[in-house]
């Protein structure tokens, strides 16, 4: 994938910082092998929007994150998709799924970590094909492909 390619199928692009957890649950799956798996635990996380590169989120938004506490009270979380964290500034590929709730599309390809000093971080298991690593060089590739 590339960054454009991201952009094109994800309706909104957003940079947002976690403000904290707004609740959670258990969700119905289907693993890969086809079993299904009706205790996979989900967290959703309250996000300030600081830009919207493409859509229009809203300032406040959820953000549905698989991986949290399944009802054995076990922690769960995705291998290489590291559960959000209360202070963590990121841009985001978004799907909404319901009014303000969205979930990041691609998993650990779909977010990427900014710095303070602004430059931007992917995830380990990202499948992006070399992100730019500025803010600004990053919000010009998406500005260009959502047009």
């Amino acid at each position: 994938s590339t960054v454009a390619e991201m952009t094109q199928h994800a309706p909104v692009v957003a940079v947002g910082t976690v403000l904290g957890v707004a609740g959670s649950g258990q969700v119905n799956v289907v693993l890969p092998s086809g079993a299904p798996n009706p205790d996979t635990p989900y967290t959703e996380f309250t996000v300030s929007v600081k830009a919207a590169l493409k859509g229009n989120p809203g300032t406040t938004i959820i953000v549905r994150q698989t991986g949290g506490r399944d009802s054995a009270g076990r922690t769960i979380e995705l291998a290489g998709d590291p559960m959000l964290k209360t202070g963590e500034t990121m841009l985001m590929f978004l799907r909404e799924f319901s009014p303000g709730h969205f979930v990041i599309m691609g998993g650990p390809t779909g977010r990427y970590d900014i710095s303070a000093q602004g430059r931007v971080i992917a995830l380990p298991q990202s499948q992006i094909q070399s992100p730019p690593s500025t803010m600004a060089a990053f919000t010009s590739e998406v500005v260009s492909a959502a047009h």
